[in-house]
């Protein structure tokens, strides 16, 4: 990768901070409130699936009974 290349990361960005300049303070806020709102739904999602992938892998263990103690 050359030094000059940047990431699409970094061109959003870029591109974010040009349009801030010019935004009203209330476009800056719904903004800012619509990216912490991603932001909680998408570790919402991720927990929900972390969940699932746990109750997928313990499913098996309901059809057998437990060990025996001697």
């Amino acid at each position: 990768m050359n030094q000059q290349e940047k990431t699409p990361r970094e061109l959003a960005l870029e591109a974010l901070v040009k349009e801030t300049t010019f935004a009203m303070t209330r476009d800056i806020v719904s903004a800012t409130t619509f990216l912490k709102r991603a932001k909680e739904i998408r570790a919402g999602k991720q927990a929900q699936r972390k969940t699932k992938r746990t109750e997928q892998r313990n499913r098996w263990k309901k059809k057998f009974d437990t060990p025996l103690s001697w």
